[in-house]
């Protein structure tokens, strides 16, 4: 596996292939794609596609732009509208845009909760979309996963190699990744192995919990929502998941979606209803 990696929409790219031969021509392909999607999608730039969306509006957007807003509803529709693309406002009330040292300065604001509009009021058809007046869209949660998928495939077709797409998991409260897949030792359909000093455990009833130097101190002015997610020093995610042998994770659903049959089983939904979205007259 050879491999390339640099800064990119603020975070890092790695990309890894099994030519060496096609690697710059790759890694070339990666930075191009990566800005088209910056300049596409990112909520930073006031140049970006994404600004020119007039809320309450109709209008057609680049074949790019739209594919991202798929990628972003299904996500939302896939999580039960945890992943929302509709949070942009609540992000900029909370001084998400603000700069880390004006942060520092001048402590984080602590303004009242504003609930996302929801993810189903945006109307995507073909290549035209409709955002409803008062919503401002954030691609940031899955904007990055959608351009892994894209560039590898990409760089498969055109150069006949393999491209290697590692995934990992993490919530707000973890800083980011919690779990990751090793470059050089992935396992498909997992989320990989805890990062250097965290810890994962799954509960009896299939809930994943955290532990390690990557979690939060607790919720802002909310001791009574940390007291409820910490346990001694173990934070519980309300994700469902199990661990493997070699302790890589997987998803499989939220605990909050859970069904109880008639005969007390817990079932969880999510795996059925995965297949049942990846068919296209439902999905």
């Amino acid at each position: 596996m050879h491999r390339a990696s640099f800064p990119a929409l603020g975070t890092t790219a790695v990309l890894l292939v099994t030519e060496e031969a096609v690697l710059a021509q790759a890694e070339r392909m990666l930075r191009v794609d990566l800005d088209e999607l910056d300049r596409a999608c990112s909520r930073f730039r006031g140049d970006a596609e994404l600004y020119r969306l007039v809320p309450g509006r109709s209008g057609v957007v680049s074949p790019l732009l739209r594919d991202a807003l798929h990628a972003a509803l299904w996500t939302a529709q896939a999580t039960g509208g945890l992943v929302d693309p509709t949070v942009g406002e609540a992000l900029l009330r909370l001084g998400y845009d603000r700069d880390f040292a004006d942060v520092a300065r001048t402590g984080p604001p602590a303004p009242p909760p504003v609930p996302a509009p929801g993810w189903w009021r945006v109307r995507l058809d073909g290549d035209r979309v409709l955002v409803p007046r008062g919503v401002t869209l954030d691609l940031g949660a899955s904007a990055k996963a959608f351009a892994a998928d894209r560039t590898a495939r990409r760089v498969a077709a055109r150069f006949g190699c393999g491209v290697l797409v590692y995934e990992g998991y993490g919530l707000t409260e973890t800083s980011a990744a919690a779990t990751v897949n090793p470059p050089m030792h992935p396992r498909q359909a997992t989320v990989g192995v805890p990062i250097p000093g965290g810890s994962v455990r799954i509960e009896p009833d299939g809930e994943i919990m955290l532990r390690g130097p990557i979690l939060f101190s607790g919720y802002w002015h909310n001791l009574e929502a940390t007291a409820e997610a910490m346990h001694g020093q173990w934070f519980s995610t309300g994700d469902l998941g199990s661990l493997d042998e070699d302790g890589y994770l997987s998803i499989t659903g939220r605990k909050k979606d859970i069904l109880i049959t008639s005969g007390g089983k817990n079932v969880s939904p999510s795996m059925l209803e995965d297949r049942l979205r990846s068919r296209p007259p439902v999905g």
